[in-house]
């Protein structure tokens, strides 16, 4: 184990160096950004309090501690990523020794160490590489509880571990009633006294209290409102089942930015011009919920197509990405080119693993409901690699288990339980090979790797990545199009900058952008009453875009003063959302 986890370091290591010799190691994607200046605000006091709301906390108080220690540079992160990534190895390898036993630990590490997207996330400042190792702690800890039933303490720990996890990403939450009900399942069989596990479950109550509690005293000094944690669900919920969204992967809406600074606010200010009132955040939350729940409701046989379409990509080997995808990055870093373990070797043993094991073994029976309620959070809301990858913590160890489960039905020539488990691998190995939708659009990492160049100042080089993402033809070319059109917009060639813009469909997320862009081409122009037309249509599908409220106001100031007072007074409703 020792020898694995120096191995584990030198590759993560040896993957940090890859990616520090390209373009994207001193340049900070979306989220990165947004936790980097999160971070530095808790440094200086000046977080605002809309951050409570819309980013989860714990990343960047730890972002923030690291650069109270060392220097506020994003690269801090990256190093502490590497250790994390490592350690995670180490405590899936542990989640395999309370399995099974040492063989199933030391192989369920070695695996761990060469899958690729643990390798990836343990090199880039997302706050991913943390999350799964809280996570991964977490799950062996609990199962560790196990060995000692009589003792209430850990559960205190684990409570704490739970606090910190929901503080990072939400959706963890869905672990708690599992541990609840192992608490008091197996207190029941093992003739536990109700004292003892009322006590369990009391502790376990009161370290999850003190782990959140300063968070949600920060969040009631800052907001004056008592919130557990972000509260985007309601929100993410309807990104997640969105009518429009005919691909079962994540897709922004026509109505808020795709960038997070500004999503959670627009998502509030259209909440709030749909229901007639101002709404706070919670409230708006809820709004979308309800909004999810009617669709639902009144068109159940699409409902049911899109949790069965989101079921399939749950399952399916595409490795979906959001800020980043590995397959795209391994042009660009060398590491990544090299072969390893992908998640289609680990799905169908690890499927036959949990089924193997459960009902015989309360661990993996344990490990399985983790598995399927976490597994359940992402089908209702949306999956892609970072979130799908806390469940490889039980995932890989149930894959040496399974494995070896086969190989031990082979020895006993139980051939027929054997013959069924061995189905069942297929089967899941045939679903993770099923044609699935989106699957081919890579658009938004042609668009982000040109933002990149651009930063470089490669201007040639990143209009021919846009280019190649607007040819593709597929959602997120709506940005391509946009970045050509404000580029040729800026060397005077309107005609080219109006090709561009047209071939932004109506239906596409990048229309409220197009009818912002057309109206500055009629400002140019001179067209004052086409420019207000074209920033009114692109109101009207956001209503919260702050600067083009200020274009139409400073417009509409040379062709009706008359009607500035009122939108001046609707700007400042919008101005609200954003205090």
């Amino acid at each position: 184990m020792a020898g694995m986890l120096c191995l584990a370091f030198l590759i993560r290591i040896a993957a940090f160096i890859s990616i520090k010799n390209s373009i994207y190691y001193d340049y900070m994607l979306w989220d990165e950004k947004i936790y980097h200046h999160l971070a530095v605000q808790i440094l200086n006091g000046t977080w605002n309090s809309k951050a409570v709301y819309e980013f989860a906390p714990l990343p960047a108080y730890f972002m923030a501690l690291l650069y109270k220690i060392f220097t506020p540079d994003i690269n801090i992160l990256r190093v502490a990523n590497v250790f994390f990534g490592a350690l995670t190895c180490l405590f899936t390898g542990l989640v395999g020794f309370e399995l099974k036993g040492k063989r199933t630990a030391v192989f369920a590490f070695a695996v761990s160490v060469f899958y690729t997207p643990f390798i990836f996330y343990s090199v880039v400042p997302l706050k991913t590489s943390l999350s799964i190792f809280l996570f991964s702690v977490f799950v062996w800890f609990f199962l560790k509880t196990m060995n000692y039933p009589s003792r209430v303490w850990p559960y205190a720990v684990l409570g704490i571990f739970i606090g910190l996890m929901v503080n990072i990403r939400p959706n963890y939450l869905v672990v708690v009633p599992i541990v609840y009900l192992f608490l008091i399942v197996t207190g029941y069989f093992e003739a536990r006294s109700v004292k003892k596990i009322c006590a369990g479950t009391l502790i376990l109550t009161i370290g999850f209290i003190l782990a959140i509690s300063p968070f949600v005293l920060r969040n009631y000094l800052v907001t004056g409102k008592i919130a557990l944690t972000t509260s985007q669900t309601g929100f993410n919920l309807f990104i997640g089942n969105d009518p429009d969204n005919k691909i079962p992967y994540y897709r922004p809406v026509s109505f808020a930015s795709p960038a997070p600074i500004k999503q959670g606010i627009q998502f509030n200010i259209e909440a709030s011009r749909r229901a007639g009132k101002s709404l706070s955040s919670q409230e708006a939350s809820s709004f979308w919920s309800k909004v999810v729940v009617e669709y639902a409701v009144n068109q159940p046989d699409a409902f049911f197509y899109k949790i069965l379409q989101k079921t399939l990509i749950f399952f399916n080997r595409f490795e979906a990405g959001d800020h980043y995808h590995i397959g795209f990055m391994s042009d660009h870093v060398k590491f990544f080119r090299l072969p390893m373990i992908g998640f289609w070797v680990i799905l169908p043993f690890g499927i036959v693993g949990l089924m193997a094991g459960f009902g015989e073994n309360k661990k993996i029976s344990a490990g399985t409901l983790i598995f399927l309620v976490y597994g359940l959070s992402l089908i209702i809301f949306f999956c892609n690699t970072r979130y799908r990858l806390p469940m490889l913590v039980i995932l890989i160890p149930a894959a040496v288990y399974g494995i070896e489960k086969l190989i031990l039905l082979a020895g006993q020539k139980r051939y027929k339980k054997m013959a069924f488990l061995f189905s069942v691998a297929i089967v899941f190995f045939i679903i993770e090979f099923l044609p699935v939708t989106g699957t081919d659009d890579v658009t938004a990492y042609y668009n982000t790797h040109a933002v990149v160049l651009k930063n470089k100042g490669r201007i040639r080089e990143a209009i021919q990545y846009w280019e190649i993402s607007s040819e593709m033809n597929k959602p997120f070319s709506a940005f391509a199009n946009l970045s050509l059109a404000r580029f040729y917009r800026s060397k005077g060639d309107s005609d080219k900058s109006n090709q561009y813009l047209n071939m932004i469909s109506k239906d596409s997320f990048g229309v409220s952008h197009k009818y912002s862009m057309q109206g500055d081409h009629a400002r140019n122009m001179g067209d004052m009453k086409k420019a207000v037309y074209y920033y009114r249509k692109s109101l009207q599908i956001n209503h919260g875009e702050r600067e083009v409220w200020k274009k139409l106001i400073t417009t509409l100031n040379e062709v009706d003063r008359s009607a500035v007072s009122k939108e001046i007074e609707k700007y400042k409703t919008i101005l609200d959302f954003y205090r």
